[in-house]
């Protein structure tokens, strides 16, 4: 079919007020219009994991990952995302707040400390150290949780993204070995490039 046959069937579709189908008052302008910007708007959170990976406790417009488990010399290493998945844009600085590591019970893994920054983790890379930054919708974060081997699994972990906001129970892909008396240390949140 031609391009002109294409054209002409498209404006007898549209009727006589030159609307497009998804509603556009101008089909003919370079913008494109809202129905499409929606459809790639949803095309991109679902792209970057939203709302698959919902934990319980999560607020409505975050969503918490996390990655598999590095290790090498006794070091371990995780790291946890923060993906932005509202409407509007979410302000983002400072250090994840890891409240405790849980293990297959649910109950605290006894011992382990949480800290901000990795100087108290022997071997671990050094922290970025905090700045503030903006999430805008579909955009992630991402925070590196270094630990030495230990025993005692952690299978659970509970976080916000900051202090002082509601904790998040986060189920762990791979287990923690951290407990009995070990020291978690946090990166800064960074955006993930």
């Amino acid at each position: 079919m031609s391009v002109t046959r294409r054209v002409r069937r498209f404006r007898a579709r549209s009727g006589p007020t030159g609307r497009g189908r998804c509603g556009s008052s101008r089909p003919s302008s370079r913008r494109p219009c809202r129905c499409r910007r929606r459809r790639r708007r949803r095309g991109l959170l679902r792209r970057v994991g939203c709302p698959g990976s919902r934990a319980v406790g999560v607020p409505r417009r975050l969503r918490f990952g996390t990655g598999p488990v590095d290790a090498a010399m006794g070091l371990r290493g995780m790291t946890l995302t923060l993906t932005n998945c509202g409407k509007r844009p979410y302000a983002v600085g400072g250090y994840p707040d890891v409240v405790a590591v849980l293990g297959p019970e649910g109950t605290r893994v006894s011992g382990v400390r949480a800290v901000a920054g990795t100087d108290q983790v022997p071997m671990a890379p050094p922290d970025p150290g905090p700045k503030a930054f903006v999430l805008r919708p579909g955009e992630r974060a991402r925070a590196g949780l270094y630990w030495r081997m230990a025993a005692e699994e952690g299978s659970y972990l509970r976080v916000a993204p900051r202090t002082g906001q509601a904790a998040v129970t986060l189920p762990l892909p791979d287990p923690l070995d951290i407990g009995p008396r070990n020291t978690l240390g946090a990166t800064a949140w960074v955006p993930a490039g």
